[in-house]
Order: structure tokens, then sequence, then C-alpha cells
């Protein structure tokens, strides 16, 4: 079993990262039969995405590679249980709990910057793409 923190931290181990808010990313390669409880906030959001592999969740659930988990905010963490050998991506959050307006690819708090940053694009304030 192989944990990477790449930012926050797990067991009181921080990553190379150093957020500027509170999260966490991990990367995990387990092998078949790895089993590991990762502690995570209470107050964070939680998912994974299976890059390949199969997990149980909690002794319940079995995730297949190529899909994702989406954790409700009622405990301290979740265990996963390798039924083959698995790589997978955990990512948590606190929530920042704002507003959301997009349309197109822009995606801001409000209908004003949108308008912005349609008008930015179109002045060329976004940076230039150089094609070969």
């Amino acid at each position: 079993m192989k944990i990477n923190i790449i930012a926050g931290e797990l067991q009181n181990i921080k990553g190379p990262i150093t957020p500027l808010s509170s999260i966490n990313t991990f990367t995990a390669e387990f092998k078949k039969g790895g089993k590991y409880f990762f502690n995570i906030p209470s107050s964070h959001n939680v998912f994974i995405y299976l890059l390949d592999g199969k997990l149980k969740i909690n002794d319940t659930a079995e995730v297949q590679g190529k899909y994702a988990v989406v954790f409700e905010n009622n405990g301290d963490g979740f265990e996963a249980e390798a039924l083959e050998e698995t790589r997978f991506f955990i990512g948590s959050g606190e929530p920042l709990n704002e507003a959301v307006v997009s349309h197109g690819p822009f995606v801001m708090n409000d209908q004003t910057e949108i308008l912005q940053a349609f008008r930015d694009y179109q002045l060329g304030k976004m940076g230039v793409l150089i094609e070969d």
C-alpha cells in the first residue's frame, strides 16, 4: 500500500503543497487486500476517483475503476479495501458556500463577473494562444 500526500495532511503528515484553503489531495496504490481508514475532517466534502482496480468502501459498497464516489458529510472518514490492485485519487475540502454562476467556459460568483469575464476575453486580456 502506498499513499502519496499531495496537499493538506493525513495522520499529521503534510504534503509538499500548502493549500490556501482547507483541502486535502492524495493518491493511493493498494495491492489486493490492502485496507486503510482515511481520517478526513467531518466538515469536508470528500470524493474518490478510481483510476483502475476495484475497492470496497466502508465494508459495503464496491466500486470499479473509472468510477467516482462522493461521500455525505456524516463521519470522520472512510475505509477503503482493495479487492484487486487499485489506484485512486482522494480529494476533500471545506465547502466554500459561495454563489456560483456559469455561462460558456466562465464560472464566477455573479452575473456581473460573468459579463466582465466576457469583456476581458473580447479585449484580449486573458492571454494569447500562439499556434505553430
